[in-house]
């Protein structure tokens, strides 16, 4: 198994943490960037001292010799930092992706989505930056998802599930040991189908919408029209 840790770096800043990572190195750490500067920063996470752990373990990631590659999050407060933190990212040798795009809560609650920024020269700015990076599937062409088949997700109390984006049905690995993972092909199946509105939908090839995601933004009441073409807004 290839083993990619997604992490916010705050934990990464202790030694004990670090030296874990260096006995045992995954295949990859994925670290979120939320701000090229303290101020943005903590105002998404609303903890002080966070951007000082955040900036340790950037520190201990560039010297570490894993593959690391950074999640720029690009939020209401950081919008005019987005050079800076590719900046960041690429200074520490990291690849670096920009996600402009928040989502609800799994609980379903919007509130992620009030904190997204909405301009439409910084998005042609990530466009661009994203180009330059990790390079990305251009065929819009509907192809089969291989979630709980070629990889899940594992959260930190030892639930599986089909992927990061959905919690739907997990499997409690340290209860059910290596059994845990037989059950995951069913429940991708069963959570990846379609959903019957969009059965017939005219934009139904084209559409490369995840189901788990449009589920999501179903429960949070606000569908944006990059999700879905049909009921989106």
């Amino acid at each position: 198994m290839l083993i990619k840790v997604q992490t916010n770096g705050s934990l990464l800043s202790e030694r004990r943490n670090q030296e874990i990572f260096e006995k045992r190195r995954p295949h990859k750490i994925v670290i979120s960037f939320y701000g090229g500067k303290e101020k943005s920063y903590q105002s998404l996470t609303r903890t002080p001292g966070s951007f000082k752990l955040f900036l340790k373990a950037v520190d201990w990631l560039k010297k570490s010799g894993i593959r690391v590659r950074a999640n720029i999050i690009v939020t209401k407060y950081n919008a005019l930092e987005i050079g800076r933190m590719v900046g960041m990212a690429t200074d520490s040798g990291f690849e670096y992706f920009i996600y402009p795009r928040l989502t609800p809560t799994f609980q379903g609650d919007r509130m992620p989505m009030e904190l997204a920024m909405n301009n439409c020269s910084v998005m042609e700015e990530i466009d661009k930056y994203n180009r330059q990076s990790i390079p990305q599937e251009r065929n819009k062409e509907r192809k089969e998802c291989l979630a709980g088949r070629a990889f899940f997700h594992v959260d930190w109390n030892g639930s599986i599930s089909i992927c990061q984006s959905s919690r739907n049905n997990p499997v409690n690995l340290l209860r059910e040991g290596m059994s845990g993972f037989m059950q995951l092909a069913e429940i991708s199946r069963r959570n990846l189908k379609r959903l019957d509105k969009c059965v017939d939908c005219e934009y139904g090839k084209e559409c490369s919408t995840c189901p788990l995601n449009l589920e999501l933004f179903q429960k949070a009441d606000r569908i944006p029209s990059y999700i879905c073409k049909k009921y989106g807004h």
